[in-house]
């Protein structure tokens, strides 16, 4: 599906301007100014792998969560939704780097060279965390909001696979983890799936 970044920016725009606490326009100009947010690719092979895959992925996670939010009459203000999808990720801003790859063409049996990316973390804090860490410098979240970013990995997230524990703490707490990691599920493994293919 050919992606209109117009229109995906206005999108993000429009849905982030219901956040109205002290330092979201800060944040906003941050995201704009001095990140690659609009550009970056949503990962460097799996989903959304292609230029404003980040800010597509967002997008698509917040209208998940807002739909949960609605039929399953969760009780989240829009503020959090907005800040939950759409920022979500924003660990990956000024991460992903274009770069040259080698795959075996199925069809011809020889080996391609094809352009798409690595990534240089000039900032190893984690992935929720560091979204986290990037919202925080600009603007207050809940401690319900906070959790849920730093944990919507779910059982993906490094620190579980090492055996950390909290994550189920984290859920039993504050049910927007769960449902966080519900609407980015769905858009990474469901909605994306074959976008490139579309």
């Amino acid at each position: 599906m050919k992606i209109n970044i117009d229109k995906a920016i206005e999108s993000f725009r429009i849905n982030f301007s219901v956040v109205k606490r002290e330092g979201a326009e800060d944040l906003l100009r941050w995201i704009e100014d001095e990140t690659d947010f609009y550009t970056a690719p949503a990962s460097a092979g799996y989903h959304l792998a292609c230029g404003s895959g980040l800010l597509i992925h967002s997008l698509n996670v917040r209208n998940n969560l807002e739909m949960l939010n609605t039929r399953l009459g969760l009780g989240y203000g829009d503020d959090t939704i907005a800040i939950c999808g759409l920022l979500h990720d924003l660990a990956k801003v000024n991460f992903y780097i274009p770069i040259q790859k080698r795959r075996l063409n199925t069809e011809t049996g020889k080996w391609e060279t094809y352009s798409g990316y690595g990534y240089d973390d000039r900032f190893p804090f984690g992935h929720g965390e560091k979204s986290v860490w990037y919202i925080s410098r600009f603007m207050k979240l809940t401690d319900e909001e906070a959790m849920s970013i730093n944990w919507h990995m779910g059982g993906f997230d490094d620190r579980v696979k090492g055996g950390s524990r909290c994550l189920n703490d984290a859920i039993g707490k504050y049910p927007l983890v769960f449902w966080l990691h519900t609407a980015d599920q769905k858009a990474s493994s469901i909605d994306e799936l074959n976008w490139d293919k579309e």
